[in-house]
């Protein structure tokens, strides 16, 4: 019994803590994850899922919402040259980082981004995205909770990129 609870005490002084886990995705074990977190309002899952072999001109780029039970969207529903349905955008400067992937389907405008400023007395993190109709609705915005896995910056040099201001709706 002694050696159960000695275990047990180890198990958790040295585990790792909740937020150190892994994201939850909606990518396959033979892709790789671009960016996935879980969003505060609704609890889905929002994936930029790409084949290991992601190059400007291989590979497909997919974003995925939903839940692991229901994939409610998929975007582009054809993989090949899918890099082209996406923009990258980025602005940097010292202590700040701007990224943005975006996309247009249907009606709607799609833009998932990861925003960082650590200006003292300013500094925030975010990363989520960021839904626009093309009618006179206002967009909507659904930020990620902790943890979330991967970086837009893995498709600097894959997706068209363009000027940040560009890539406004």
């Amino acid at each position: 019994m002694k050696k159960y609870i000695s275990l047990v005490f180890l198990l958790t002084v040295f585990s790792e803590p909740a937020h150190a886990l892994p994201a939850k995705n909606l990518c396959s074990t033979q892709e790789q994850v671009i960016l996935s977190c879980t969003l505060k309002k609704n609890e889905r899952i929002l994936s930029l899922c790409a084949s290991k072999n992601l190059g400007a001109n291989k590979g497909y780029l997919q974003y995925r919402f939903g839940k692991r039970s229901r994939i409610e969207l998929v975007f582009p529903v054809n993989r090949q040259g899918s890099q082209k349905a996406f923009t990258y955008a980025r602005y940097t400067r010292p202590l700040v980082t701007y990224l943005q992937v975006r996309f247009v389907n249907l009606d709607y405008t799609y833009e998932i981004f990861s925003q960082s400023d650590a200006t003292p007395g300013a500094s925030f993190a975010s990363t989520g995205i960021a839904v626009t109709p093309d009618s006179k609705k206002a967009t909507r915005t659904f930020e990620c909770t902790q943890p979330i896995s991967g970086s837009l910056s893995k498709l600097e040099g894959t997706v068209p990129q363009v000027d940040f201001l560009d890539n406004a709706p």
